[in-house]
């Protein structure tokens, strides 16, 4: 590659987002709630998307 060699680390981070958000935010309960939600899902989810793949 031509020209200097910049670096461009600081455009990431390496942060948990449990460390961005508080924890007592409601998108922590909220977060629970859904992950419940899509526990329960999964059988269902992965056979509609079985069926999916199953068309085309």
């Amino acid at each position: 590659m031509r020209g200097a060699d910049t670096s461009t680390d600081g455009l990431f981070t390496f942060k948990k987002l449990d460390d961005l958000v508080p924890s007592n935010h409601p998108l922590r309960v909220i977060r629970t709630m859904v992950n419940k939600a899509l526990a329960e899902m999964g059988e269902l989810l992965a056979q509609m998307y079985e069926d999916d793949t199953k068309e085309g």
